[in-house]
């Protein structure tokens, strides 16, 4: 009765799909798989792409957790292709009405995806809803808190148009956060991910112009919750490439990044004026 009665539960409850691109990482992402399959919201899709990681270990830790948990769908890659094409593998495979990207050594409150979908459910304007953010740095075990009250609901719900620049800005803010939020999976569809560099392949900074198309399909918004562990890896693909840029790698992808949010706004179906403004914002957000 008590597994007939859940099965109901999951059945009324919209599905939601994890997505958890990883590569090398088999104790952080024994500690992520714990904690999603643990989550209180129940009726989740769990898609787990290993971009070629060395060894069995990765495999181990997902067949050990999936043999009890039929949620979880696993592929292994047969080839790296990169982190940007296993972000966009396990977008595509989604199937649910939501979706989230999930980092395969982070971590979240038990609530984290029952909260933002209730945020999602009760309002249909909002396309990404995100919670505040707990940071550990693993070098140091230090902790702070990210609060994104710059786009909290009460805010975006009466200046959108005015909100919505933040998203055009660039370097960004604290707002960045927001990758890991929850989509309106159609919405999240709908955008291009793939903004690796032409010049030497860099990745940095790829979260903005994604944020950006999404904040033109709809608004997005932060709970005043402190419901997710995001952990700063100081030895992580992105660490590393940051650490290796020289002064024209980072003038080039700066540039890059700002041509790119000018481009998705001037292609926005938003009025003239509208479309000038964020447009122009990438270049102009630097000197405030």
């Amino acid at each position: 009765m008590h597994q007939q009665a859940a099965k109901a539960s999951q059945q009324i409850q919209p599905l939601v799909t994890v997505g958890i691109p990883t590569f090398n990482r088999p104790h952080g992402l024994r500690r992520t798989l714990e904690c999603v399959t643990s989550q209180t919201y129940k009726n989740l899709e769990i898609i787990v792409s290993d971009n070629a990681s060395p060894g069995a270990e990765t495999d181990h830790v997902v067949q050990a957790i999936s043999q009890y948990d039929d949620r979880i769908k696993y592929f292994r890659q047969p080839a790296n292709m990169g982190a940007n094409p296993n972000f966009k593998f396990v977008l595509d495979h989604a199937k649910g009405k939501y979706f989230m990207w999930f980092a395969d050594d982070d971590s979240c409150g038990p609530a984290f995806i029952n909260e933002l979908v209730a945020c999602l459910e009760l309002n249909p304007d909002v396309a990404l809803a995100m919670c505040d953010v707990q940071m550990i740095e693993d070098a140091t075990s230090r902790t702070s808190d990210v609060r994104l009250s710059s786009i909290r609901l009460d805010r975006i719900a009466r200046h959108w148009e005015i909100t919505r620049k933040q998203f055009f800005a660039y370097p960004t803010s604290n707002i960045f956060f927001c990758i890991y939020g929850l989509y309106r999976t159609e919405i999240v569809k709908r955008c291009n991910i793939n903004f690796v560099s032409k010049w030497k392949g860099i990745s940095f900074a790829s979260e903005v112009p994604i944020l950006a198309q999404i904040a033109l399909l709809g608004k997005i918004v932060s709970l005043p919750k402190l419901l997710k562990t995001y952990v700063s890896h100081s030895n992580s693909m992105y660490a590393r490439e940051r650490g290796q840029l020289n002064c024209l790698d980072r003038m080039v992808r700066h540039t890059e990044i700002r041509v790119a949010l000018t481009w998705i706004a001037i292609q926005s179906g938003l009025k003239l004026r509208e479309r000038m403004v964020l447009g122009l914002w990438p270049w102009l957000s630097c000197w405030y």
